[in-house]
């Protein structure tokens, strides 16, 4: 039986008790700090994200999709310029950004790199 009084079957002295309230405190404490770690991240990846009001938070999963679609309009800048720089650019002047649909200033590779290594860091 259990060196600790429980029910479980641990019947090795040396082993630890899953069930003891230290082990279950450090447990939890473990979990609290992953899911710290995990929401501190998404908050770091809203603050990436163009267009995003301050009184409605995104949740976790329209977080996700906010940003796939950003990366996704950051790539297409990119492609965009490659076109440009190689000679066979299309007759767009500009690029719809990311949420509204308006006209967006084009930038350099250099600076559409920078840009997503922002996001994605």
């Amino acid at each position: 039986r259990c060196v600790s009084g429980c029910r479980c079957e641990c019947v090795n002295s040396d082993q630890r008790c899953p069930f003891e309230p230290a082990f279950i405190q450090k447990r939890n404490e473990r979990e609290r700090q992953r899911v710290k770690c995990v929401n501190q991240g998404y908050a770091k990846l809203r603050d990436h994200l163009p267009g995003q009001s301050a009184n409605k938070r995104l949740s976790k999963v329209e977080t996700l999709r906010a940003a796939i679609r950003y990366i996704k309009y950051l790539q297409g800048l990119v492609e965009l310029e490659d076109g440009r720089q190689s000679g066979t650019e299309s007759p767009q002047s500009s690029t719809p950004g990311p949420d509204c649909g308006a006209e967006s200033e084009i930038l350099n590779r250099d600076d559409l790199l920078l840009c997503l290594t922002l996001v994605l860091s």
